[in-house]
């Protein structure tokens, strides 16, 4: 961190930097991008949540086609008492910046307005841990030379 203050979630550590080949017109013309490990992502998720966020919901790290150069990060978070998934992933192969994807559904879901509210809290938790992931890609790209 600048100033060297210390980070909002905790020393990141060091990690070994890895680049996937140039496998598409996107990043052809670059000499390389980080690639967010299944293990590095696993290792960022299990940091996340030994700080304690309050939720019931269940995570897991997906694995993805490295054949295509994509293993960039995918992280799925099941809601507690929902059908739904949320994902969690780099807005693009060479960006540090995370977006969320919550999943349709084809049918409509009646709820109560105490089980809405549960919802809402979890949605809450999917929205800090997108920011954790995001602020630990940014930090990971400027300790690996690439940010």
């Amino acid at each position: 961190m600048p100033g060297g203050q210390a980070s909002p979630y905790g020393n990141a550590g060091a990690h070994t930097v890895a680049y996937a080949d140039d496998m598409n017109s996107e990043t052809r013309h670059r000499p390389g991008y980080p690639v967010r490990s299944k293990a590095l992502l696993e290792q960022w998720l299990a940091d996340y949540l030994a700080t304690g966020p309050r939720t019931s919901s269940s995570f897991k790290v997906a694995i993805q086609d490295e054949s295509l150069g994509k293993d960039t990060g995918l992280v799925i978070m099941v809601p507690f008492g929902t059908p739904a998934e949320v994902y969690m992933q780099p807005a693009g192969p060479d960006r540090a910046e995370w977006v969320i994807t919550l999943t349709g559904r084809d049918e409509d879901l009646t709820v109560s307005p105490q089980r809405l509210a549960g919802f809402a809290a979890e949605l809450r938790v999917a929205s800090d841990l997108c920011a954790y992931l995001q602020f630990r890609s940014i930090e990971w790209d400027r300790m690996s030379g690439m940010g």
